[in-house]
């Protein structure tokens, strides 16, 4: 999908327990074998979970009061995982679901979500109407399976609220000013002004995808005389209006800005200020948050505070705990049905975190309890890891969710 913003991430944090001085050379090495003692394995079934580490999730979530799943995007496993996860947040006291979608994407997936029996044709229909064809996009990512949409709808039956976090999407800006267009009357604002305004935006998008190098799309786009003439028509008619716009306008300009990451600390700003807005005006809830794995770490993501740091610290705040997990996978079945090794595959960066990755399996779910190997290398009982990705991840996460075999997913709308 076009334009998804990913940046590194990981950086150390200093642990407060006090280290021994004995030489990293003479302890016991942070290998496989250690890690196997902390790593729990589970399977889904229609009912739910099933193996020991079942228990060990259920004590994760009991114990949150935010529960952070840095995700690993497209996966239609872990949306499979959050599907079967949704009753047991909600036995839990979890009522809202945040996610790295916009703040006014999200207020119109809750409509489309309204009724959940409806929730996979609503979606199906919505991806078809919204689909660019013309670049390859969808309206809005992270939803376009049925994966997905069983994973939506079993969160919305449970009675979950919806939170945006992050910028709206590049092309969503078609659904939204439809939206915006159908809550206003024709003599206001006349649907003359929206045409030629979505097709002017439309031919923008259309015109810098084609380029090699790419341009600030969107500065072009708030200078031409359609697209001002009717945002200028919907501000003079509508408050919903003027907030869409003005939030519009913000992701815009972290999309025109995002090469060589020089608008990433505004994005992480922007998301960090979204959650914490909806955290507060809700009297910090019991929230289950979905996002990407660089955005979830307790500690420095891409120079910057990220999410998961937020989250850590109002939790921490409040005597609570913010569980932050990290997900991976390592095994992939093509369509023709061959199983890929990523370890194999992208060994350089896979090998990195070798003691972990190695927990996975094919057939089962594995859930790797970091705080406990945290503890021990903090302690001096184990060597630290020689890796700074493998450190970063004990520092940034409690736990690793390490998938089953992965898989492309299904489609809601045919290509």
């Amino acid at each position: 999908m076009k334009y998804l913003l990913y940046f590194s991430f990981f950086m150390i944090w200093a642990c407060q327990t006090p280290k021994t001085n004995i030489p990293s050379s003479a302890l016991p090495a942070l290998d496989s074998a250690f890690v196997a003692s902390h790593t729990h394995y589970f399977q889904l079934t229609p009912e739910g979970f099933t193996g020991e580490g079942a228990q060990t999730l259920e004590q994760a979530v009991r114990a949150a009061q935010i529960l952070v799943l840095g995700e690993t995007h497209g996966s239609p496993t872990l949306s499979r995982f959050v599907e079967k996860l949704a009753p047991m947040l909600r036995t839990n006291g979890f009522r809202h679901f945040a996610c790295e979608i916009g703040p006014h994407s999200a207020q119109y997936l809750e409509q489309l979500t309204t009724v959940p029996e409806n929730i996979p044709a609503n979606l199906a229909a919505f991806y078809e109407q919204y689909q660019f064809e013309a670049i390859a996009d969808v309206p809005m990512p992270f939803f376009e399976l049925q994966e997905d949409a069983a994973f939506l709808q079993a969160l919305r039956r449970e009675g979950f609220s919806i939170w945006g976090l992050d910028q709206e999407y590049f092309s969503s800006v078609f659904f939204l000013l439809d939206w915006l267009q159908r809550q206003l009357k024709p003599e206001d604002v006349p649907t003359a002004l929206h045409q030629a305004a979505v097709a002017t935006i439309r031919k923008w998008m259309i015109q810098e995808d084609q380029d090699d190098e790419g341009f600030p799309v969107f500065e072009r786009i708030l200078q031409e005389p359609a697209v001002k003439a009717y945002f200028s028509a919907l501000e003079a008619h509508s408050p919903e209006a003027q907030a869409l716009l003005h939030d519009l306008k913000i992701s815009w300009d972290i999309y025109d800005r995002y090469r060589g990451g020089a608008s990433h600390g505004d994005r992480v700003q922007y998301i960090r200020n979204n959650f914490q807005q909806q955290y507060d005006r809700r009297g910090t809830p019991k929230v289950f948050v979905k996002i990407g794995r660089l955005h979830a770490s307790k500690v420095e993501s891409g120079g910057e505070l990220d999410l998961g740091e937020l989250t850590h610290t109002l939790a921490s705040e409040a005597g609570l705990e913010s569980i932050n997990i990290a997900v991976w996978n390592r095994y992939y079945r093509t369509e023709e049905g061959v199983v890929i090794d990523w370890l194999e595959k992208r060994n350089r960066y896979y090998c990195q975190n070798l003691p972990l990755i190695l927990q996975a399996r094919k057939d089962a779910f594995a859930l790797i309890d970091l705080r406990p190997i945290r503890e021990a290398v903090a302690n001096g009982q184990v060597a630290p890891p020689e890796s700074e990705r493998l450190q970063a991840l004990l520092d940034g996460f409690d736990y690793e969710l390490l998938l089953p075999t992965d898989y492309a997913g299904t489609p809601l709308v045919k290509p």
